[in-house]
C-alpha cells in the first residue's frame, strides 16, 4: 500500500471519529439544556407549593393553588418528569451532578409524601412542615445544581 492510501484512511477514520465526538457532544449539550428547563420548572413548583412564589403579583392567585391538590399535583408531576429525564440520561453529567440531583430527587419525593401525609391526616414522624423543606430545597439547593449545570453548558459552548 502506498502511503497516499494510508493517508487517505487515516483521513476517513478521523472524519468519522470527529462526526461522532460531534454528535455525542450535541447530544450532551441537549440533555443539559432539557435538564436544566425541568429543574427551573420543578423549582417554580416547589416554589408554588412552599408559598414563597419570587412574584408578589401571582401570589394571592397562587396561594389556593399552592395549598391545594393542584398545587402538590403539579409540583409532583414536576419532580417526577425532572427525575425520569435525568435518570434516562444520567451519563451525560458529571459524577458531582449525579449526585447532587439524586439528593435534590430523594428530598424533593420525601416532601411530596409529608405533604400527602399532612393533607391525608397522618401525623408524619418527621415534624417539618413540607412548605418549610420545599423552600429550603428551592432556595439553596436548585440554585447551586443550576449553576453547576450553567458551567457545565458555558464550557460545552466554549463561553466561560
Amino acid at each position: 500500500m502506498s502511503i497516499e492510501k494510508y493517508k487517505k484512511e487515516l483521513q476517513t477514520e478521523l472524519a468519522e471519529h470527529q462526526t461522532r465526538f460531534a454528535r455525542l457532544h450535541q447530544d450532551r449539550a441537549d440533555a443539559i439544556a432539557k435538564l436544566y428547563r425541568l429543574l427551573t420548572h420543578a423549582q417554580r413548583d416547589l416554589q408554588v407549593l412552599s408559598g414563597n412564589f419570587e412574584y408578589p403579583e401571582f401570589n394571592s392567585q397562587l396561594e389556593t393553588i399552592g395549598e391545594g391538590q393542584l398545587g402538590y399535583e403539579n409540583s409532583l408531576k414536576s419532580i417526577v418528569t425532572f427525575y425520569l429525564y435525568f435518570d434516562e440520561n444520567r451519563i451525560y453529567f458529571s459524577e458531582d451532578i449525579c449526585e447532587k440531583l439524586d439528593s435534590l430527587c430523594k428530598k424533593s419525593f420525601d416532601i411530596e409524601t409529608l405533604y400527602w401525609l399532612e393533607h391525608s391526616g397522618v401525623t408524619p414522624l418527621d415534624k417539618t412542615k413540607p412548605k418549610d423543606k420545599a423552600l429550603y430545597i428551592v432556595k439553596t439547593e436548585i440554585p447551586e445544581i443550576r449553576k453547576k449545570l450553567e458551567q457545565e453548558f458555558r464550557e460545552i459552548l466554549g463561553v466561560y
